[in-house]
């Protein structure tokens, strides 16, 4: 995604968007330097590391090498290009 938008508009820098659990991942893909001019943080559901539990630091850790372009939707609001069922 980050290749076609450079190819579309390439003087127009990019930032990351994220709110709430999409924040405190974006937060994690921010510490890796990724090639954007910088981030958006909404509401960002963040915590010390240390009193985070296993189990959302693996599913955080896991979500990010795992699905990186995933998005996920709630059945009000269908993907784009699909039509919502009646």
């Amino acid at each position: 995604m980050l290749a076609w938008l450079e190819a579309q508009y390439p003087t127009t820098p990019r930032y990351l968007l994220g709110k709430s659990m999409g924040a405190a991942v974006a937060l994690r893909v921010l510490a890796e330097r990724p090639p954007v001019a910088g981030g958006l943080l909404v509401a960002p559901a963040v915590w010390g590391r240390n009193t985070m539990p296993w189990y959302q630091r693996l599913g955080l850790w896991l979500g990010m090498r795992l699905a990186p372009e995933a998005r996920f939707l709630g059945p009000h609001r269908p993907a784009p290009g699909h039509r919502a069922h009646r």
